[in-house]
């Protein structure tokens, strides 16, 4: 066997993998032995056509993102004349070979790249994005004075594991530590609520890890006034 590309067989039964597109005619060649040798040479009158397979190339820009800016675009990176289509890894798709897409939850996703060409051969790129699910905010001021408004100082957390918040005076005395994003600052100072601190600023620290992992840390000052 002669598969034309340079390769032979001479096995009876045989296969054969091609490694570039092209067109190629398959020659048999066939010989006898014994009393009355012969040979034969027959040329398939199919030729075998290899179709070109395209080349997947994936950008995602950027990779890492957060949940209060979650866009992506992402990209083909290859010259050829190919149709392109994403699975962003959260049950959504695309067409287009480039587009953008807006996550809506925090994670960590795998984009996979399919890429067409006209002969309806396929190939596949993946790429990986991060997208930070923590949202923090802290208030800068508080009147703990009893009307009902604004008595409290509690960040808006979101997202968050082992979280650790700390106030200190301006002197770096601590006045308040909780471990529990949902529990409010009163204004007092230690943990039998009986003592109250002065109007004044404040420090806070607070550390936590968001949802893909990520240590983090914040710091700011807050406003105390009665």
């Amino acid at each position: 066997w002669h598969f034309g590309d340079g390769n032979t067989s001479n096995a009876p039964n045989t296969s054969h993998q091609y490694s570039s597109a092209g067109s190629f005619p398959i020659t048999l060649e066939m010989e006898t032995g014994g009393f009355c040798p012969r040979s034969l040479e027959l040329v398939g009158t199919e030729v075998i056509e290899v179709l070109p397979v395209p080349q997947a190339a994936i950008d995602i820009t950027p990779n890492q993102v957060d949940i209060l800016n979650p866009q992506v675009w992402v990209e083909y990176l290859g010259d050829q004349d190919v149709d392109c289509y994403y699975n962003f890894g959260d049950g959504n798709g695309l067409e287009g070979c480039y587009v953008q897409y807006i996550y809506e939850d925090g994670g960590t996703y795998t984009i996979t790249q399919t890429v067409v060409n006209d002969f309806g051969c396929a190939a596949t790129a993946t790429g990986e994005v991060s997208v930070a699910g923590s949202v923090f905010y802290a208030p800068t001021a508080f009147t703990p004075d009893g009307d009902g408004i604004n008595d409290v100082w509690l960040p808006v957390v979101s997202g968050v594991t082992q979280y650790h918040l700390r106030i200190t005076n301006r002197w770096g005395e601590l006045v308040f530590e909780s471990f529990d994003p949902d529990q409010p600052w009163l204004g007092q100072r230690g943990e039998d609520g009986q003592h109250y601190c002065p109007d004044g600023v404040y420090l806070f620290y607070v550390a936590y890890f968001d949802q893909i992992g990520y240590p983090r840390e914040m710091a700011g000052h807050l406003t105390l006034a009665r």
